[in-house]
């Protein structure tokens, strides 16, 4: 499973967080699960900052990454890899997201 690949998610919550991100590097591939980050129908989020949240078409849909919901799910309950945000302009937004919920906290 590639960092960066867009999973459909079969989840409960499909509805409202369509895909989920692995956002989990290759080195641990050997561990059972993944750590993902939902991307949310625009509705779902309310009122977004673009560095914490950025947007991404996907299938055509504009969608907000939520590193703020981030979690882990075994990686046999991703559903099929749909997209890559693997490019480096992609990646580098998700990091930087990421980084702004672990690292960057003053408060």
């Amino acid at each position: 499973m590639a960092q960066f690949d867009v999973h459909t998610n079969l989840g409960r919550n499909r509805s409202g967080i369509p895909f989920l991100v692995n956002v989990q590097s290759r080195r641990y591939d050997g561990v059972g699960s993944r750590v993902v980050v939902p991307l949310m129908r625009l509705p779902g989020i309310g009122s977004a900052e673009p560095h914490l949240t950025p947007r991404f078409f996907v299938n055509g849909e504009q969608l907000v990454f939520n590193p703020l919901l981030l979690f882990t799910i075994p990686a046999t309950a991703l559903g099929p890899v749909i997209a890559s945000l693997a490019a480096d302009e992609h990646a580098a937004r998700m990091i930087g997201a990421i980084d702004a919920v672990i690292t960057q906290a003053f408060g």
